[in-house]
């Protein structure tokens, strides 16, 4: 119970979940009334570079929600022209992103906030924005595509298409640009951070390898304290186990010599006994599994909708657990049939 409940819980949450919806890029550069062609431009002939984009974000509300539409409310996303033709082929793209939610059974599972496959006009309540018609829509689900959507997705048009839009008449203009970019050598993160703020240097940058590697340090030291905890507690369990098995076994030495005596083989004495540790290491398999399972399950609890993933029975532990328990089954066999067949029946049968 120990080792099933508490392990199963720790290993659900002592992981890194920043890759629930798949990996970001790598560094990610804020910055407020920037253009976006010309730094873009510089950003890219970095040497480290792989790849960047940039977008200034707006939100415009839909005069009908459509159907499948997770919001009234949806982001307009504003991309250079370069961006928009090298990853939508200059089409006027319904950026599709995924959330965590919880479910009516508790559990926090995948959506998509838009239809997979909707193309069609979107007509919008602000008076000055025209209808927007949308080409395809396409899954953020590479890197570059998971930034540029920021978890809400979007409409994805290009600047000359913005200004055509509102003709100038937009009352609440884009301050803030985003640019996002994924390196060719991680390792020179922050080297390559030090470039970008001579490129823009008023932005607000945030280095996604470096915040990784310090996060992946403090959960490594986590996990190694929790699971030395638990493998010493399970250790301390496992041999009770072990020690009430064989302290029992040396309890009956005079009982077996006694069914030696009338014709008992060692293999026969030796297949009873296994029989009957067999019954109890089943038995406390079971309800281990059980209530460790029930543990794992009250503690999942207690975090509420904070985590984002869901429960899922503790196989892997149940499976390490059986395994064990066989091993020690196995090594029980083997000392009882070796002890059985050397033990001296004439001295245990004298002893009273």
């Amino acid at each position: 119970m120990i080792f099933v409940g508490f392990t199963s819980f720790a290993r659900s949450v002592l992981r890194d979940t920043s890759n629930d919806y798949g990996g970001s890029t790598d560094i990610i550069v804020q910055a407020n009334n920037t253009a976006m062609a010309s730094p873009l431009k510089q950003i890219q002939a970095l040497p480290n570079v792989k790849s960047a984009i940039a977008v200034k974000h707006d939100s415009l509300e839909l005069k009908k929600r459509e159907s499948g539409f997770d919001s009234q409310s949806v982001d307009v996303l504003v991309v250079p022209k370069t961006v928009f033709a090298q990853y939508f082929n200059n089409r006027i793209t319904l950026l599709n992103a995924s959330q965590r939610r919880m479910n009516k059974d508790g559990q926090r599972k995948l959506y998509w906030l838009f239809p997979a496959n909707f193309t069609g006009t979107l007509t919008f309540a602000h008076n000055t924005a025209k209808p927007i018609t949308i080409a395809q829509t396409v899954a953020a689900d590479t890197p570059i595509l998971r930034s540029l959507a920021n978890y809400s997705g979007g409409i994805v048009i290009s600047e000359a298409y913005y200004a055509d839009l509102f003709k100038g008449k937009r009352k609440n203009p884009i301050l803030q640009t985003g640019f996002y970019i994924l390196l060719k050598d991680r390792k020179k993160h922050v080297q390559t951070m030090a470039q970008l703020k001579q490129i823009i240097p008023t932005s607000n940058s945030s280095d996604q390898v470096g915040n990784n590697e310090q996060n992946t340090s403090i959960l490594t030291a986590l996990q190694v304290m929790v699971y030395g905890f638990l493998t010493l507690l399970s250790l301390v369990s496992l041999s009770n186990i072990i020690n009430h098995i064989f302290a029992n076994l040396l309890q009956r030495r005079r009982e077996l010599a006694m069914l030696q005596a009338i014709g008992t083989t060692p293999a026969q004495v030796t297949r009873m006994l296994g029989i009957e540790n067999s019954q109890l290491f089943l038995t406390s398999l079971i309800w281990g599994s059980v209530l460790g399972t029930a543990l794992s399950l009250m503690l999942r609890q207690q975090l509420g909708g904070a985590y984002e993933t869901a429960f899922t029975l503790p196989w892997l532990e149940i499976a390490i657990v059986t395994l064990v328990l066989i091993t020690v089954w196995l090594i029980f066999e083997w000392v009882s049939y070796r002890m059985i067949r050397k033990q001296n029946i004439d001295h245990w049968l004298r002893l009273t």
